[in-house]
């Protein structure tokens, strides 16, 4: 069984992926070498990889946001609406809906 933060790395990946291999490989890239965010960070410091995605982006930071949460969720089986919110609430809110999900998964196997 995945890890929530595996998850969420495979869903960044799966995000900018969806804009294309390049543009993926040149955000990762800068991410990283402009604003110190690793895939570390992504998962320790949401709340710095969403100000590097905020400043790389400006105004277009949402639609990145936007896909990323859409392939969480998608990926943790969680069917809701996603609303223009902080990223890091967003990612909060799919952990804490990962967890539940393991927990009765866990239950129904005792």
């Amino acid at each position: 069984m995945k890890s929530f933060n595996e998850i969420l790395l495979e869903s960044v990946d799966e995000a900018f992926l969806k804009m294309g291999r390049e543009t993926k490989h040149t955000i990762l890239f800068y991410l990283e070498k402009l604003y110190n965010v690793d895939r570390d960070t992504i998962v320790k410091n949401p709340r710095l990889f969403e100000k590097a995605l905020d400043s790389m982006f400006r105004d277009g930071s949402w639609i990145v946001k936007k896909l990323i949460i859409e392939t969480l969720y998608s990926k943790i089986g969680v069917n809701k609406p996603v609303k223009v919110e902080e990223l890091v609430d967003l990612i909060e809110d799919a952990r804490i809906e990962y967890e539940k999900q393991q927990a009765l998964k866990f239950k129904r196997l005792r």
